[in-house]
């Protein structure tokens, strides 16, 4: 199972997805990023893997409180994806 996070400029939006199955999504805004993240992984226990591609201004460090549940990976302009 994995979350897909994606920080915008004003909002944050998760996305859970089981294999290629969007199972549900949320929105909410960068002050709530920690509690809206525990609340997600808890009711998805089964996640493992969370994605996060920013265009907003949340520090990696922000998310190393969750690296003991689930495998943290970043993508950025600099990360070598099968497409352009």
């Amino acid at each position: 199972m994995l979350l897909a996070v994606h920080i915008g400029n004003t909002r944050i939006k998760v996305a859970v997805f089981e294999g290629s199955t969007l199972l549900e999504h949320f929105y909410f805004n960068s002050l709530d990023l920690q509690n809206e993240l525990h609340f997600i992984l808890n009711k998805y226990k089964k996640a493992t893997e969370l994605v996060v591609a920013s265009v907003g201004n949340i520090p990696k460090e922000a998310f190393l409180e969750f690296e003991n549940q689930v495998n943290i990976h970043f993508i950025s302009s600099d990360s070598p994806l099968p497409f352009k």
